[in-house]
This record gives C-alpha cells, structure tokens and sequence, in this order.
C-alpha cells in the first residue's frame, strides 16, 4: 500500500452550471462532493452497501511527475469520507472496475503498468475497512511462446467459481492490422488463473470485450466491439457492437451477434443487467460517430440469446437504435447505463459544448425515447460522465471527473452526485 496524502472533500457550486437547476447546498438527499488533492484525480466507478454507505473508486496523480495511483474511499450516506486508501504498483496504475462481494469484501480491476507500451491485469481485494487482502498482477504471453503481450482490462465480473476479467489484448507492438483481440481472463477465489481456460480470442482487426456474463455452468456471454462483420470482411473504419458465447473452456462456442450501422462507427462501452425489469434482458450502449457528430448506440437484448439470423431479423435484439442526443464529435466521449427495477433506463455520457465536454444524463423509456435529459459542466475544462444508479427511492447517484481552475491551470477532481429522480440538483 502506498503512503496516502492529505485529500480534502469541498462543495463548490459557484463554478458548476446545470441546466435544469440552480445549485442548492447540499444535504443527505442531494448533493454534489469533489474529492481531491493537489494533482488529477478521475472518477471511476462506485458500490452501494447495503446500509447506503459508499465505496468510491478512482484514480489519482500528484503532478505530472509522479505515477498515477488507485484511489479508494468509502463515503457515508452524507457523502462524508470514513476512510481511504491509495493503492498500487511501481509505475501507473489505472482502476477500471470494482464489485462488491457476497461477504462484503471488495474486487478492484486495473491495468498495471510493467513498461512502456505494457500493461498486466492487477487485481486487488479489500475489505470494508479499507484493509488489503490480496493482490495478484497478472499478464498474458504471445501464443506457445514467452513474449509478453500488452493488456487492456474493462471490467471484472463476478462469477460462481471466481471472477472473469474482460479487455483486449494485443502484441507488442502491436501490428498495423491486427491491432487487438478479445481477452477474457478467468480467475479463481484465490487469484489464480484457471487452468486449461483460453484467455484470449480474435480476428485480424480490431476485437475488444467491454463485460463478460456467466450464463450457466457451461456457458459464458461476451459484449464488445469489432470491426470484423458477420461475413468474416473487415473494415478498418467501422467499429460495430458484437456478442458471442463462450464454452466452458473459454474457447468461442457460439455463432456472434453483429448490430450497428454502415454509415457509422459503433463501439460498446456501457453493458447493465435488466434481469429485474418487466422485459429481462441486457442493455448496452456506446458511442456511435459520424464524420461530423457523435451519438449513443443503444440496444437492448433478451437475456437467452440462440444468436441466430433470418433475413436480417434478429429475434435476439429488442431494442438497436441511436439515441439522438447530438453529443457532438469527439474521442473522448464514452458511455454508462443503468437498467432499473422498473421499465426504464439510464445513460451517461459526454456532450460537445463548445470545445469542451459536459457531463450529459439521459432517462430513456422501454423502447429507448429519452424522458429527460441534463447536462452538468465546471466552466473550466473537460468534464467526464462515470457510472450511474438509480436508488430505490428514485433518487440518482453518479460518478465522474470535473476540471476545476481553468482551462491551463486546472486540475481534474472527482465529483460523486446524489440527484433526485429528475436528475436535478434539487428535492
């Protein structure tokens, strides 16, 4: 564990616009916290314990010198800090992911840095205190040889036998044609790799897992991006939404899904279970891009795919449609969804405002027509949107990354949001 530094945790709303309310203060029903030091800290990820209490996971740097960090913090239901921690290894570190755990222990993913051009899986569990546990760095090696491979972990699941770790991977360097494949490592309780279990897969191209599912004993879902089609063509310049199955064996058992359209690059970022809604199923969402404008790509699935095809009908596939947001054009923009207990969903992403991005949050019906739509901005820089969750009593909790002091000068803190169901800063 690495020394931590002072963190302070300040409500400024004098720099923050929104465009559906003035900012009230803040109390235990809706608010808006900056965590952070001197340096860059970004927002990731956050849990929800059982007696509301949050464990909040990001990243942070002390100055452009230092390597970057794991930052973990656990907020009461005032968003007051109860402890945390700074984690990580020699170089960067790069949290992506963290998942609560039957017990109440915690699973944090991240990309670890070995070398220039190289990063490893890291994995590191803690408790409710904030106490380490355990921690394994793990990366992968060029087929039937020892030559390190470079990785790019998105998420971690949790499964009946351990944890299973979605990415890309991809040699080093990596090649002008076959730039990545998919990667899915599975790891037992004890932070093992599994035996006898295929770690990766792919196609000459560009594959990337964003969320692997396990469906039963045998079989395993994947989420992601390709830009090979259907029929095996590749084309450099179109990214599109792919689902497939593994066996039990992590080899690729099952004919894939392709969605998206021609016209335009689609790539998933986001991935919810709707297993609790009315319609169980699977939503994901990712940026979809245009020469000149940028979108969200949305689809929902049924939570048993045959992944099967007639005639350009997919029985699978409930929901596939752009959103309509008008988001703008940029590289950055990414996407989080939340499919609640009721019919209805959520997306977060990043809207073009200028030359800058705002947070954007978007509520979407059954059949993905937007309810409501806000954006939330600091004035001084790039604001980025992180995870969402609706509450059980409406209310909205969100995560992200905001610049506060300027455009130049300023410095990139966490924002953690409690919202109530409109998605307001406000009762």
């Amino acid at each position: 564990m690495k020394l931590l530094f002072p963190i302070f945790l300040v409500v400024i709303f004098s720099t923050l616009t929104s465009c559906e309310s003035s900012e009230p203060s803040p109390n235990s029903d809706y608010f808006l916290k900056f965590l952070g030091n001197d340096g860059d800290q970004s927002g990731v990820d956050f849990v929800v314990n059982a007696d509301g209490s949050v464990i909040v996971l990001g990243n942070t740097r002390a100055s452009s010198t230092d390597d970057q960090d794991i930052y973990v913090a656990k907020l009461n239901t005032q968003a007051k800090i109860v402890w945390e921690v700074i984690l990580g290894e020699s170089l960067d570190d790069d949290a992506k992911d963290i998942e609560l755990l039957s017990d109440g222990s915690l699973i944090i993913l991240a990309n670890s840095e070995v070398a220039v051009g190289n990063n490893d899986v890291l994995l590191i569990k803690l408790d409710q205190n904030g106490v380490e546990t355990g921690r394994v760095r793990q990366g992968l090696t060029e087929q039937s040889s020892v030559i390190a491979r470079n990785e790019n972990a998105k998420s971690i699941t949790v499964i009946n036998s351990g944890f299973v770790v979605a990415g890309s991977t991809s040699s080093i360097p990596s090649p002008a044609i076959d730039k990545s494949d998919y990667m899915y490592m599975n790891f037992l309780p004890d932070l093992t790799l599994k035996p006898n279990w295929s770690n990766t897969s792919g196609y000459p191209g560009e594959d990337e897992a964003i969320k692997i599912i396990q469906k039963d004993a045998t079989t395993y879902y994947v989420f992601g991006s390709t830009n090979r089609s259907l029929s095996g063509a590749l084309s450099v310049n179109d990214l599109n939404f792919t689902i497939f199955g593994l066996g039990a064996d992590g080899e690729p058992a099952l004919q894939g899904l392709y969605l998206g359209s021609p016209s335009q690059e689609e790539k998933m970022t986001g991935f919810s279970d709707a297993s609790n809604q009315p319609f169980p199923g699977y939503t994901l969402s990712g940026t979809a891009q245009n020469a000149v404008d940028g979108d969200i790509y949305f689809v929902k699935l049924r939570s048993q795919l045959n992944f099967s095809e007639n005639n350009g009908i997919k029985p699978d596939v409930l929901i596939e449609r752009p959103l309509g947001l008008n988001l703008g054009k940029s590289a950055l923009q990414k996407s989080f969804n939340d499919s609640p207990a009721n019919n209805t969903f959520f997306v977060a992403t990043e809207k073009l405002n200028g030359t800058s991005l705002d947070i954007l949050l978007a509520k979407l019906d059954s059949r993905g027509n937007k309810l409501f739509e806000v954006t939330f901005g600091s004035k001084e820089g790039d604001d980025f949107a992180g995870k969402v969750v609706e509450l059980a009593d409406g209310r909205i909790l969100m995560i992200g990354t905001m610049t506060m002091g300027g455009v130049v000068d300023g410095q990139k803190k966490i924002a953690f949001m409690k919202l109530n169901s409109q998605g307001k800063l406000a009762p």
